[in-house]
C-alpha cells in the first residue's frame, strides 16, 4: 500500500515539472515568434530569382557565410564576408534596417545562419538566402556593366 502511495506521488511530481517545462518552453517559443514577425522573412529563394532580386533590389546588403578562403575564391561584388559559425558574434556588423540576402557556396549552411539572423535582428527590412550554388559571375558582370 504504501509502495502504491509513494509511486502516485512521484507520479504526480513527474507530470508537474512537465507541465511547468511545457509552459516554459511555450513562452519561449513566442517571444522568439515575436521578434521573428516584425521581420519580413522571405527565406529561401533560387539561384536565378535571386540574381533577379539583387538586380532590382536597392540598397540590398549581400553576406556571404562561407569561409574567408572561399569568399576570396569567389564573391559577389559588394558583399560582406561574416562565415555562418561567427554570425552569433558578428550579427550587428550588418547595417540596422537593411534588406539582407544571405548565401553559402552551395545553400547548406546558409539556413543556419538565417535562423540566426531571424532571432537576433528582427529590425531588418528583409531577409531571405539563396538555396543553391550562387551565380557569381551573372551578378558580378552585370554590375561591372551597369
Amino acid at each position: 500500500m504504501k509502495t502504491l502511495d509513494v509511486l502516485s506521488k512521484v507520479r504526480l511530481v513527474a507530470i508537474a515539472m512537465f507541465a511547468v517545462l511545457g509552459i516554459s518552453m511555450s513562452v519561449h517559443a513566442q517571444d522568439s515568434e515575436k521578434n521573428i514577425s516584425k521581420t519580413n522573412a522571405l527565406g529561401e529563394i533560387s539561384p536565378s530569382k535571386a540574381l533577379n532580386y539583387m538586380k532590382s533590389t536597392k540598397g540590398l546588403v549581400i553576406v556571404d557565410v562561407a569561409t574567408a578562403r572561399e569568399y576570396k575564391e569567389k564573391h559577389f561584388e559588394g558583399a560582406i564576408n561574416i562565415h555562418y559559425t561567427e554570425m552569433e558574434k558578428r550579427y550587428n556588423e550588418i547595417p540596422k534596417n537593411s534588406i539582407v540576402l544571405l548565401h553559402c557556396r552551395l545553400g547548406m549552411v546558409v539556413p543556419k545562419a538565417y535562423k540566426i539572423l531571424l532571432e537576433k535582428r528582427p529590425d531588418l527590412k528583409e531577409i531571405s538566402y539563396i538555396n543553391g550554388a550562387p551565380l557569381f559571375d551573372e551578378y558580378n558582370k552585370w554590375i561591372k556593366n551597369k
